[in-house]
């Protein structure tokens, strides 16, 4: 329910409701009669495909909480699946798993710029990566050079190999500090216990 209505108010779903909006003003107005109802649905299809994810989507995807942030992943990844390499795929399924271990830590670290670059990959950079591969044909991906010689297909794998590093460097940035604190915490224990006689001692003194 709640993801409904995050799409309900979406700058994609407005779009794509103009266009269908659209498309019934000229069925009413006479100018399209036979399969209306068909090219209505279609137009606002259209309008959510066109449309990318503005600064509002993104604020709104950023209160999900981790299942909302999970299923997502599934389901950017499950809807290109087929149409991508299988090495880009696994390489996805790779950020998927890595991103959803760190959900939990990233929750703690709110003002953390790795957090934030961690759901930002979930969110925003590995859909918007994929989006871009899929709107070309897979002949002219795979075979057409379109920069430096490199096919799309090679220049998604080097993005995707791209964002699966940065992913990486954030997530131990943020264990590192998890790591850290655990060094503070030794370090207190040891200046509180490091030397327990001296504690029995003041004790016995005290008793005597």
């Amino acid at each position: 329910m709640r993801n409904f209505w995050l799409y309900l108010y979406s700058q994609r779903n407005i779009t794509a409701s103009l266009f269908a909006i659209a498309g019934l003003a000229l069925y009413f107005a006479g100018i399209i009669r036979l399969y209306w109802w068909a090219i209505v649905p279609g137009l606002y299809l259209i309008g959510a495909l066109i449309t990318p994810v503005s600064r509002t989507d993104l604020e709104l995807k950023n209160n999900w909480n981790d299942e909302d942030v999970k299923n997502e992943l599934d389901r950017v990844i499950g809807r290109a699946r087929r149409s991508l390499p299988k090495e880009a795929v696994d390489i996805c399924e790779r950020i998927k798993t890595l991103v959803v271990d760190m959900l939990p830590r990233v929750r703690a670290l709110p003002g953390s710029l790795d957090a934030f670059s961690i759901r930002q990959a979930a969110l925003d950079y590995l859909p918007h990566t994929l989006e871009n591969y899929l709107k070309l044909p897979p002949a002219f991906a795979n075979i057409h050079p379109i920069k430096d010689g490199k096919t799309a297909k090679q220049i998604l794998m080097e993005q995707l190999e791209l964002l699966e590093k940065s992913v990486q460097d954030a997530s131990a940035n943020v264990l590192q500090g998890d790591a850290q604190k655990m060094l503070v915490n030794q370090r207190f224990l040891e200046d509180k216990f490091a030397k327990p006689e001296d504690f029995f001692e003041v004790k016995s003194g005290q008793t005597a």
